[in-house]
């Protein structure tokens, strides 16, 4: 049987007057040298100016459009229009997938479960390559956050549609579309994408965390409260799902008569069994390992929430993200 084609999308702007282009080539090598053998790697570049289209011709089986676009999601659906592949990935110019078989586990698992889309753990690197940890996918979360890093995902071409109106969570808003219109996801047991967490050790991180983890939150809550406002969901209630956690059980259960029957099956185990009329959803902690890096200070990171569940203390990172702090990695 023929391997399908799988398209990869990467999207570039100005990456040399960014210092970003070891970080590119990096990206595109990794595409490369995947085990895959019928694989097409599309650049969507916004008009760059300075010199970042010189970088791709050192790779001629790149297929590169450049024009401007109006924001990432915009330009993202640029990179769906110009695929071929019966299966998608988008690959950001800084991340990369560290194992050569991603894309040959990705395509398995989904041609053997008969999936729409799949997803795995995503590693978490600073812009110097320092480990800081992994976010493990909890995708029975899907309906209070993204349930998975959305750079391990390869999804059905002909499934994909970002709306361009979001500017920070259109992933999140399509993730959620994706899953309440019933399609089937799998998890790939691989560890194969190293996300980098620009501006760690930069010095960056206050500027996200003031203003884009806030347009992340209202963005992540409009969502919310559009996809549910048919259950009578307000602004409020929407607030309520995605920074306390908690829902109403019988809009839980209209939710999940949309999705996948296994799906719904695992949330009902998970999070009904001893619920009543409100469901609170304490899901699965990804683990960040304890930074080596003695320079690095957790407080430029800030952890704006810590909660106590039982006798485990938990943190979260810039707002939405738990964890426990573990020991450094030797």
């Amino acid at each position: 049987m023929s391997e399908p084609l799988i398209t990869v999308v990467t999207i570039t702007y100005n990456l040399k007057k960014a210092g970003r282009e070891k970080f590119v080539r990096q990206c595109i090598e990794s595409v490369k040298n995947q085990t895959y053998p019928n694989i097409e790697h599309i650049i969507i570049d916004g008009a760059s100016t300075d010199g970042t289209l010189e970088i791709f011709k050192d790779y001629p089986w790149l297929k590169v459009y450049s024009e401007p676009d109006k924001g990432i999601y915009d330009a993202m659906n640029k990179g769906v229009a110009h695929a071929n592949g019966k299966y998608i990935a988008f690959l950001n110019s800084d991340d990369f997938w560290h194992d050569n078989r991603a894309v040959e586990a990705s395509v398995k698992a989904l041609e053997d479960n008969n999936a729409d889309f799949s997803y795995a753990t995503v590693r978490y690197l600073d812009d110097n390559d320092n480990f800081v940890g992994y976010l493990f996918p909890v995708l029975e979360t899907f309906f209070l956050r993204m349930p998975f890093g959305h750079q391990s995902m390869f999804t059905r071409t002909e499934l994909v549609h970002f709306d361009s109106a979001y500017k920070s969570s259109g992933d999140f808003d399509f993730v959620l579309s994706l899953i309440l219109s019933g399609a089937k996801g799998v998890r790939v047991h691989l560890d194969f994408t190293s996300f980098r967490w620009i501006g760690m050790s930069s010095g960056k991180t206050n500027d996200f965390e003031n203003e884009g983890c806030k347009l992340t939150d209202e963005e992540c809550i409009k969502s919310i409260q559009d996809k549910f406002a048919q259950y009578g969901v307000t602004l409020k209630d929407a607030e309520g799902i995605y920074f306390d956690r908690k829902i109403n059980r019988q809009i839980l259960e209209k939710i999940l008569e949309r999705i996948d029957s296994s799906l719904a099956l695992s949330i009902r185990k998970k999070y009904l069994k001893h619920a009543g009329s409100e469901v609170s959803v304490f899901y699965d902690i990804p683990a960040i390992s304890k930074y080596k890096d003695t320079k690095f200070k957790f407080k430029k990171i800030t952890l704006l929430k810590i909660r106590y569940y039982g006798k485990f203390k938990v943190y979260f990172l810039l707002k939405y993200f738990p964890f426990f702090i573990l020991p450094a990695r030797i």
